[in-house]
Formats: C-alpha cells, sequence, structure tokens
C-alpha cells in the first residue's frame, strides 16, 4: 500500500498534477532580505498568512487558516486581527532579525477587548527571551480588529504564529546605522 502510494505521488509529482497532499498544503508567506555574500533575497520570517493584506482583505483560504486556531468558532464569527496587518509588526522583526541568529518558532496570543485593545500578551514559543520582550510589546501597543461573535464585537484571543527560517548562519545585510550594529554591549 505504501509503495503504491509512493509510485501514484511520484507519478503525479512527473505529470505535473497535485497530489491531495500537495493540494492541502497551506501557502507560506515570507518577508524575505539579502543575506550577506549572496544576492538571492531569503526568508528571514515566515506564516502561512500573508503580511501585506488586512483581515478583511484575506481570500477565505487565508482566514480559514487563521480559524485553524479556533476550535469552536461558529460560522460567521470572525477572530481578531492587528488591524493594519502584519506587514508594520515584520518591519521590527526583520530589524532584530538581522542583529541576531534568532531562529525557530513564535507563537505569542494576545487577549484583545471588544473594542479592538490588548489586554494581555501571552508568548507560547520563542527563539529566544529578548525577542519575547519585543513581541509582547508590539502586540500590547498594536490596535486590533476585535473578534466578532454573533455579528458583534467580542473579547477574543488573537494567535500569531511566526517561524524564523534557519539562514545557515549568515547574517543578513545590514541597512542600520553602525551604532546599532553592536546590540550586545547595549542588552
Amino acid at each position: 500500500m505504501k509503495r503504491t502510494l509512493l509510485a501514484l505521488s511520484a507519478a503525479c509529482l512527473a505529470a505535473g498534477i497535485a497530489t491531495p497532499a500537495a493540494a492541502e498544503a497551506p501557502a507560506t508567506y515570507s518577508v524575505k532580505d539579502n543575506v550577506v555574500g549572496s544576492l538571492i533575497p531569503q526568508a528571514v520570517i515566515t506564516s502561512a498568512v500573508p503580511f501585506d493584506k488586512t483581515y478583511a482583505q484575506m481570500s477565505a483560504e487565508q482566514k480559514a487558516v487563521i480559524a485553524q486556531d479556533y476550535e469552536a468558532l461558529p460560522a460567521g464569527d470572525e477572530p481578531p486581527y492587528p488591524a493594519l496587518g502584519l506587514a508594520h509588526l515584520s518591519t521590527y522583526l526583520v530589524r532584530y532579525a538581522e542583529l541576531t541568529d534568532a531562529t525557530g518558532p513564535l507563537v505569542a496570543a494576545v487577549e484583545v477587548s471588544p473594542d479592538g485593545k490588548a489586554r494581555s500578551v501571552s508568548v507560547y514559543r520563542s527563539p529566544d527571551a529578548r525577542l519575547t520582550r519585543l513581541v509582547s510589546t508590539l502586540l500590547a501597543n498594536e490596535t486590533y480588529k476585535p473578534g466578532l461573535c454573533g455579528g458583534s464585537p467580542c473579547a477574543m484571543s488573537y494567535v500569531m504564529r511566526l517561524n524564523f527560517p534557519s539562514r545557515a548562519g549568515q547574517p543578513v545585510n545590514s541597512h542600520l546605522p553602525p551604532e546599532f550594529l553592536n546590540y550586545k554591549s547595549r542588552m
């Protein structure tokens, strides 16, 4: 059975036909920058949802990816989401990645009030403690599209999942002034 499935998958790939596993895999969006020694931009941060869209601008498939973090979200209800999307938050995170070698997943949750303000932030997984503090500060000061329960704004958690992929030990080109490059002496 296993051999047949592998042969079928290999035949489908050779013919250019998407296999069921490939069709179900969510898209990966990334913020890229140049790595020292290469002109090819590499991913600095990745996410299962686009960085440059607000919740209203996302497709139904992209909204479904966000809804996977909510076990009992009734049809018609919506989770909270950063009002301006993730792009402006990623600017700070890319700067941080330029200065460090942080790699790995980042998972944080924000309790969002019905008026779109953050009540509390919890970071469940982070590549390092300084990134945890940065993300906590960014998310606590963010304005959100509040969650919708039965068509009315309600308190609900927003879950942010990002990944800082390995850049094979290569530093990212820094576009920061030289005084910011010696970060370890200031932290």
